[in-house]
């Protein structure tokens, strides 16, 4: 028979398992609701951003009407002919600003769960390798 010294060392496997369970439910958790909110806020950027853009064309829209129903009232008395707006160059660039904001994070999350779940098994096997060699 073997003898076993003690190393007051408490624990056990069930307790490591437990433990890594509720850390990675934690992990998942988080990245859950980072990525959830992360999607609802960019529908709200997108429906300001499009609530924005009709107000500015309803306001183009309203002021070339504006426009030419002064240049039709000026052109019956003047007899010229109302000359074509063209869009302002910050109104396109306002279009290009639109874009969704992207990025890596949610890549980032799954390489740091990856990256826990790799190290806590390293760390497991380390530490039942020393436990066996000091028996």
């Amino acid at each position: 028979m073997i003898s076993l010294k003690r190393t007051h060392q408490g624990g056990s496997i069930v307790t490591f398992i437990v433990i890594a369970i509720v850390l990675a439910g934690a992990v998942i958790g988080t990245a859950y609701f980072v990525k959830q909110r992360g999607e609802q806020v960019r529908q709200q950027q997108a429906i300001a951003q499009a609530d924005k853009l009709s107000k500015e064309a309803d306001a183009k829209k309203t002021a070339t009407t504006d426009k030419n129903t002064k240049s039709g009232s000026e052109a019956t008395s003047n007899k010229s002919t109302p000359v074509p707006t063209e869009p302002s160059p910050s109104a396109a660039s306002s279009e290009q600003a639109a874009l969704p904001a992207t990025g890596a994070e949610l890549d980032g999350l799954r390489l740091l769960a990856i990256g826990l779940l790799v190290a806590s098994s390293v760390a497991y096997i380390a530490s039942r390798r020393i436990l066996d060699r000091s028996l």
